[in-house]
């Protein structure tokens, strides 16, 4: 029969609370200007029950930035599949990156604002995990390259590039306005496989 310890729930869902409120105030303020005490009133406890469960205001950043890093690496794993096709992963690749970031705007938010603000050991664990992610993507481009498919380009440009795409949406894409979701992916990757220009006898120049 499994246990269940009430206090390990309860301290747990008490940090998960910090972690949203973090980053709603993070995101909305900025985190020089986010106040301990403005993020305690926000999570609905003190400021040494917020000090009880992180140690610092960097601390909870790093563990905002932490696990949008992570969801990004779990959406990579689930997306790639060794017996598929290097462009059916890169399409699962896009697709889900893309759907990570609009799941989760203000984390990627911070993500791409923040990071600086962490401590070197810290920023140093966050970058590694992006590296991993930035190569996970660039062994597919490898791959196309490995198949003759690929034009003669760098290949961490074209990782970046994809990863560029879908990861900057959350500043700018309005999912309430004329783009649908599945547009936006669809577009991404007409742009990411065959360029915005129209083949020569296509053209009107």
């Amino acid at each position: 029969m499994m246990v269940i310890n009430a206090n390990q729930d309860s301290a747990t869902d008490r940090r998960q609370k910090i972690i949203e409120s973090a980053t709603r105030l993070f995101y909305e303020l900025g985190y020089d200007n986010a106040s301990t005490r403005e993020l305690a009133k926000a999570a609905g406890m003190s400021n040494a029950g917020i000090y009880y469960h992180f140690k610092d205001k960097e601390d909870i950043l790093f563990s905002i930035l932490d696990g949008s890093v992570n969801r990004l690496i779990h959406s990579l794993q689930t997306a790639i599949k060794a017996e598929d096709d290097p462009r059916v992963n890169l399409t699962r690749i896009s697709r889900s990156l893309l759907q990570v970031v609009l799941d989760n705007k203000m984390e990627i938010g911070l993500l791409n604002k923040e990071s600086q603000r962490l401590n070197p050991e810290q920023l140093k664990a966050i970058n590694s995990k992006k590296y991993t992610a930035l190569k996970m993507i660039e062994k597919e481009v490898k791959r196309l390259a490995d198949k003759n498919m690929l034009k003669p380009l760098n290949l961490t440009t074209v990782a970046f590039s994809l990863i560029a795409m879908t990861n900057w949406t959350y500043f700018w894409y309005n999912p309430s306005g004329s783009l649908s979701v599945d547009q936006l992916s669809a577009e991404i990757l007409e742009i990411f496989f065959h360029g915005i220009l129209r083949k020569p006898k296509d053209a009107a120049f």
